[in-house]
């Protein structure tokens, strides 16, 4: 509790990188005037629909078991151009590859913030099973 704030934190019981959190915390209080003890949720959030993966493949050098990935980028950009109202992010935010996946990436954490829906999709067969159909 935040005796300040009458705030109680919560946590998701699936783990947060320790550098997503100081990445979120000094963008929220060099853009935003917030801490990680605000109500971000009250954000403005220009983005309806966010998913991480490009419809192009421009900037991803290694395409395997990205079927998925890509089906999922293509739907997301065709609602976005059916829908004019709906505003959707489709593409990379930040490094890629290792040092992506490695080190918190600004871009990627100031995307998620204006994103009312972030889209989570994972390599192809990631959890087993094959993808066929797509």
């Amino acid at each position: 509790v935040n005796p300040d704030k009458e705030v109680y934190f919560r946590h998701s019981p699936l783990p947060v990188r320790t550098d997503v959190v100081e990445t979120l915390a000094h963008i929220l209080t060099e853009q935003y005037n917030m801490t990680l003890a605000d109500s971000i949720e009250k954000l403005h959030r220009t983005v309806d629909i966010t998913h991480f993966w490009p419809v192009d493949l421009v900037g991803v050098s290694n395409t395997d078991h990205a079927r998925l990935r890509l089906r999922v980028s293509q739907v997301v950009a065709r609602v976005g151009d059916m829908y004019p109202s709906i505003h959707v992010y489709v593409g990379l935010a930040g490094s890629v590859s290792v040092t992506g996946r490695r080190t918190a990436q600004v871009q990627y954490v100031e995307t998620m913030l204006k994103s009312k829906i972030v889209i989570v999709s994972q390599r192809d067969c990631f959890l087993g099973g094959p993808l066929s159909s797509i």
